[in-house]
């Protein structure tokens, strides 16, 4: 038989665990018939992949009530006469922040998509989280397969003895996206930013001064965000907000290409 002290001892465990597990917010936004059906499954399916907690806007209302929307409403009116995706899919980083800052250690964006299931039986995003956490992923199997891309080959981050490369390895913590292969996974594995006009001239000159070598950052694999995992810290609330200020500084620019649901960056 326990004794009470046992009893006491074995709830002390439980509660530390459980204060010590961390909290991940499951992220995504549906506006419009097309997409508000696929945040159903997300909601659903989303305790028993782990989540702490859901954010699922399913209406256009949701997304301008947000201080940093509200704040600016002159370019979220611009974002909006830009057709195609709601608001160039800018809600993507309004929404991010705001689980950013409502005190998880972890948001995690999954696309509401029309084209994807959005069921998350399967999934274990605490597995990815401590897989995140264990530091150092294998830098020269990653970068080894990545090189095989052609044009990511006549990178220097195509070398794992690079400073860049291994500083991009060393330790992750968060996940930013995809690659996303061109067509054809079994001769290339990713397409880059310059391809397909992923990335077309007016973005470039929109923001240009955010590209240090045009022609390095067009050979740049292409992230795909249809998933991301963020560690909550500095870094990455700067990034998302970097990424949500492009929209406002230049929504013309933002909505040109797809980089407005994909991040793109060059180091």
């Amino acid at each position: 038989m326990t004794s009470r002290w046992g009893w006491f001892t074995e709830a002390l465990l439980l509660c530390v665990c459980a204060a010590t597990q961390p909290r991940i917010t499951l992220v995504s936004v549906g506006i419009g018939a097309k997409f508000a059906h696929a945040l159903r499954p997300l909601n659903e399916t989303a305790a028993a992949a782990g989540f702490s907690l859901v954010q699922l806007w399913s209406t256009e209302a949701e997304l301008l009530a947000d201080p940093l929307a509200q704040s600016n409403m002159r370019a979220m009116g611009a974002l909006a006469r830009q057709g195609g995706r709601p608001y160039c899919n800018v809600a993507k980083g309004i929404a991010l922040l705001r689980a950013m800052d409502a005190g998880s250690d972890y948001v995690m964006w999954v696309d509401a998509s029309k084209h994807h299931a959005t069921n998350l039986t399967g999934v274990d995003v605490r597995a990815a989280v401590a897989a995140l956490a264990k530091g150092p992923l294998p830098a020269r199997e990653q970068l080894g397969a990545m090189a095989r891309d052609s044009a990511w080959a006549r990178s220097a981050r195509a070398q794992p003895e690079s400073t860049e490369a291994r500083s991009a390895v060393s330790a992750p913590f968060s996940a930013y996206g995809l690659l996303a292969c061109p067509r054809n996974c079994a001769r290339r594995l990713c397409m880059t930013n310059g391809e397909y006009g992923n990335v077309n001239g007016r973005t470039l000159t929109a923001f240009a001064p955010l590209i240090a070598d045009r022609s390095l950052f067009l050979e740049q694999p292409h992230v795909l965000n249809s998933n991301i995992l963020l560690r909550v810290d500095a870094s990455t609330r700067a990034l998302v907000r970097a990424w949500v200020q492009m929209a406002f500084d230049s929504p013309e620019g933002f909505c040109a290409s797809v980089c407005r649901a994909s991040a793109h960056h060059e180091s």
